[in-house]
């Protein structure tokens, strides 16, 4: 009992703190930001498990990494407008999530050992690498590196 209240707190703290980085991460897309009190402007369902969020501030687009899914917010009308399955690829659970806003790229790590890679235009998976150690994904626009 004590080890299902404590996964329950820590996956509702989980919960909590993406919604506050998504309405944040909204906010700065939508050219809103400024430094008043910040209030909810949206809730937005996103997948099942939602662990990590990126923001394309070229795009407007909010990418959120779900159990085994990629949900697309539009930061301006505030809406869901797709969500990527990754349930063909390969087993394990979205751990991180990073965007090239220069190449309008999204990557995300599952399991630790692979990263599927996102076309932002199309919102489909172009390609998953198998690679060493995923556990989290770093984006260097500037140099195009993962």
């Amino acid at each position: 009992m004590k080890r299902q209240t404590i996964r329950l707190w820590s996956g509702l703290c989980c919960l909590v703190a993406l919604f506050v980085l998504a309405a944040a991460a909204l906010l700065l897309a939508s050219g809103e930001a400024s430094a008043q009190t910040p209030t909810v402007v949206a809730t937005i369902p996103v997948g099942m498990n939602p662990y990590s969020a990126a923001v394309n501030p070229t795009t407007h687009r909010l990418y959120i990494a779900n159990s085994h899914s990629v949900t697309v917010v539009d930061g301006a009308t505030q809406s869901v407008v797709a969500t990527i399955p990754l349930a063909d690829e390969p087993t394990g659970v979205i751990q991180s999530i990073g965007v090239n806003a220069a190449t309008n790229r999204i990557y995300v790590s599952i399991g630790g050992r692979f990263v599927s890679v996102i076309d932002g235009v199309t919102d489909t998976v172009v390609a998953t690498v198998l690679v060493d150690c995923a556990g989290g994904v770093a984006v260097n626009s500037a140099t195009n590196r993962i």
